[in-house]
């Protein structure tokens, strides 16, 4: 775990658990967050697009040739960017896993399919599973546990 990543945690630990809130409150509000930034992010680089679903934007961006990098937005998307990686760590913390124990079967899936060693791509560009691929495999979820 990288030393921010690392910071990052220890802040949701020094917060600990809002008294006021179930597990249940504490775990949405938290996911609450991680959507949010994650609309930020999608507001920052579709500028004046409108979505009505997480469909509809994924669809756009699978199809757009439109480069959404400008200097107008960069700053906007670093920021969201930061705030995601901040509010996924969150979102893992609440439920109890450790995300970057979970990284590691998930990586080894995403390299499972690549071809000869190197990455194949569908006409949208993404990487297509190749005649290797496996699923990660996430079933000893005590693995995943955070160590307390």
């Amino acid at each position: 775990m990288s030393n921010e990543s690392k910071r990052t945690l220890e802040w949701f630990k020094a917060i600990g658990a809002n008294d006021k809130n179930t597990l249940a409150r504490q775990r949405n509000a938290q996911l609450a967050c991680f959507f949010e930034e994650v609309g930020e992010l999608a507001d920052a680089l579709a500028e004046c697009e409108t979505f009505a679903d997480s469909s509809e934007l994924r669809d756009y961006f699978k199809t757009s040739d439109k480069e959404h990098l400008s200097h107008r937005n960069v700053e906007s998307i670093i920021d969201a960017l930061g705030d995601i990686q901040v509010t996924l760590i969150g979102v893992a913390y609440r439920f109890g896993f450790d995300i970057n124990k979970i990284l590691s079967p998930i990586n080894d899936s995403n390299y499972s399919k690549f071809i000869d060693g190197k990455p194949v791509f569908n006409e949208n560009g993404k990487v297509i599973k190749g005649k290797n691929y496996f699923k990660p495999d996430l079933s000893a979820i005590d693995s995943f546990k955070l160590d307390v």
